[in-house]
């Protein structure tokens, strides 16, 4: 139901409109910090900068205000340890409901002597009250769009429980961490992989240039996701990070399966791995190596069958059409206007160690980071 209800704020049309206004701004802003970077020779962390990056896109969009980490000192780096800190923490409340909603249940006071990072999370509830008071004295029409609270508090077919506080909180929490972690990891891990081969790097740029003259002005994502190679980079990039590394339960209520000659009662909870299948060598030989060749081959439109990075059907990812368009937008801008290098970086860096829902990398990692080497024209 409330799915319903947020389908026409992520839908094609309404993530296009907003690129210019929403997106496009703040991938300059985050290009405007790798130029500081190569006046300074600083290396920059991938990770922390694309967080910073996708946080304020999804506040901005989802909101009408962004968080501003861009703007913030290093792009405020503990946001990243706030976010493994809570995937990690996933993993128990899964199993132990009870304790999340104790948690969420505690004072903000209590909160901030635990760990006042985590303060980052539950500024979360009182920015959703701030928001339903405009709305309720009739201010939030100096918004710049609709938020996702005009969709869900105006929804006729929504009941008085799906728009009280604590379910308003709960779906803002969901959109922020969605919205920004499972992109913030394809666009770090698919960084180290065009940089680490210099062959794909050159022709990714080549391609670019030619589609890009200035680069300072970018086509749309529509008209990007159509540039042949870019796209097959982009592809890959979905099949070798995954968005959700643990398995997507799904239940058919009504009717029975069949698998093969196995029938699967209905009722039954139903999932499996997308990492096994993006890495199953019968689908995609040497599957270990990022390969943009393989979508450009006779049986490319066939293997995209098999590419489940945002799932299928009718519970895919909500926010696929956003996702596309601040990968292809971030990848464009960044590979056209500068030249890069990997610092201190390895493949260890970007190879999925942890299953926390969202797949995260081993412990100690410093992540992916680059230098800026120069700016191209």
């Amino acid at each position: 139901m409330r799915r319903a209800a947020l389908n026409p704020f992520f839908s094609t049309q309404a993530v296009a409109k907003l690129e210019q206004s929403v997106t496009r701004p703040r991938i300059d802003d985050a290009c405007q910090g790798l130029a500081k970077a190569f006046e300074t020779g600083e290396p920059v962390d991938i990770e922390v900068l694309t967080l910073a990056l996708t946080t304020d896109i999804i506040t901005q969009y989802a909101f009408a205000k962004s968080y501003g980490y861009l703007d913030r000192p290093g792009y405020a780096p503990e946001w990243a340890e706030v976010l493994r800190g809570a995937a990690q923490s996933s993993m128990l409340f899964r199993y132990l409901p009870f304790m999340m909603k104790l948690l969420m249940s505690s004072p903000e006071w209590l909160i901030n002597l635990i760990d006042p990072k985590l303060m980052q999370l539950f500024n979360i509830k009182a920015q959703v009250k701030t928001v339903m008071s405009s709305r309720a004295a009739g201010e939030d029409t100096k918004q710049t769009h609709r938020t996702i609270f005009h969709e869900l508090l105006d929804n006729p077919n929504l009941s008085p429980n799906e728009k009280t506080l604590p379910r308003l909180v709960e779906e803002a929490q969901i959109i922020i961490t969605a919205g920004s972690t499972t992109t913030v990891h394809f666009l770090k891990c698919t960084t180290y992989h065009i940089l680490a081969n210099k062959s794909i790097l050159t022709r990714l740029q080549t391609e670019l240039k030619t589609a890009i003259p200035d680069p300072a002005v970018l086509p749309p994502s529509h008209v990007l996701e159509r540039l042949p190679y870019f796209a097959a980079v982009v592809k890959e990039g979905f099949r070798i990070n995954d968005g959700a590394s643990s398995r997507l339960a799904r239940v058919a209520p009504d009717t029975d399966l069949l698998c093969g000659e196995q029938t699967i009662p209905r009722g039954t909870s139903i999932s499996m791995s997308t990492y096994l299948q993006h890495r199953s060598p019968a689908l995609f030989p040497d599957p270990e190596t990022f390969d943009p060749e393989r979508w450009l081959g006779p049986d490319a439109a066939n293997l995209e069958r098999y590419l489940v990075n945002f799932s299928k059907g009718t519970r895919n990812c909500l926010g696929i059409n956003l996702a596309r368009s601040e990968v292809f937008l971030t990848l464009a801008a960044v590979f056209r206007r500068f030249d890069m290098e990997l610092w201190e970086t390895g493949r260890g860096d970007v190879e999925m160690a942890h299953d926390f829902f969202v797949p995260y990398t081993k412990v100690g990692s410093k992540g992916v980071r680059v230098v800026v080497k120069g700016i191209c024209a």
